[in-house]
């Protein structure tokens, strides 16, 4: 009996069918996805985890991916610019990849030079670094956020940064694809693989020019001189300065605020164990006056 067409049994035999069309899997192709698989379910567990962190009373130890970007744009509001254009370089790159003067696992290559040499260099030059990065971030007691500049700078420079140099200035092949190689391969074998690529970036770059979208948009970046995270870290700074032989206050929200005719941020500060504090930092370009409950 002929399955119908739009069940799921069909879908599954046309998407098996379309697989099978492009012939076998070839070991480079196959290290893509080995690689580059678990890379991206890692990435996203850490994105969950890291999302549902207030769920579980902020006990997950490092931020978003979004939310990292989102701190950097909150210092310097051009990173949004790079941000938009590096995801749009991508999403074009990841749907018109060619191979040309490539390297057998899609890597740049200088025009003219032989056939890239093996360098052994494979994904344990990825993980174990990370690994490293994390534990001394972790002992040296690094904020939430330098946590996520750790994770995700180091995966970017090992795992994207290093292969590119060694493939284009040294020559030398890299044991896993790059990513673009591996979604280029993905996509010949499962058509849907661009859609949800295309799909995923332009929520992507949404999201990240007007983070924290969906949940609000951006106001207004500078007040009283200073940018919301400007005024946080200089509260934080001066609170810790403060009680470097008391038990830490956690920073709670912050506030605009007019204090004797002039533009100030108010930024608040709960104790470790989540009960209120009457600690107030009152934060301008000049000063960071806080409160006596800050000290005691």
């Amino acid at each position: 009996m002929p399955s119908v067409p739009w069940s799921p049994v069909a879908w599954w035999r046309a998407i098996v069918r379309n697989w099978q069309a492009e012939g076998p899997v070839e070991p480079p192709e196959r290290r893509g996805y080995w690689f580059w698989g678990p890379t991206i379910l890692s990435i996203l567990a850490v994105e969950l985890l890291g999302a549902l962190s207030s769920t579980f009373k902020n006990k997950i130890p490092w931020p978003t991916i979004s939310s990292t970007v989102g701190h950097l744009e909150k210092r310097w509001d051009w990173v949004g610019v790079i941000v938009v254009g590096v995801i749009t370089a991508t999403a074009f790159q990841a749907l018109a990849y060619k191979a040309g003067a490539r390297t057998e696992t899609g890597r740049a290559q200088r025009p003219g030079v032989p056939k890239a040499q093996e360098s052994g260099y494979s994904w344990l030059f990825v993980l174990i670094p990370g690994l490293i990065a994390i534990g001394l971030t972790v002992a040296f007691g690094a904020s939430k956020i330098q946590l996520g500049y750790t994770i995700y700078g180091v995966l970017g420079f090992f795992g994207i940064v290093v292969p590119s140099v060694l493939a284009f200035v040294l020559n030398k092949e890299v044991r896993f694809p790059t990513l673009f190689f591996t979604l280029d391969r993905l996509r010949r074998r499962f058509h849907a693989a661009a859609l949800i690529l295309v799909t995923g970036m332009a929520i992507l770059v949404v999201h990240l020019a007007f983070y924290p979208w969906p949940d609000i948009t951006h106001e207004s970046a500078s007040f009283a001189g200073l940018t919301a995270q400007n005024a946080r870290d200089r509260a934080e700074q001066k609170v810790r300065s403060l009680r470097a032989s008391l038990p830490p206050l956690s920073y709670s929200t912050q506030s605009r605020a007019v204090v004797d005719g002039h533009d100030v941020w108010l930024v608040y500060f709960r104790t470790a164990t989540g009960g209120s504090s009457a600690c107030v930092v009152t934060v301008t370009q000049a000063s960071a006056d806080p409160t006596e409950a800050c000290k005691t």
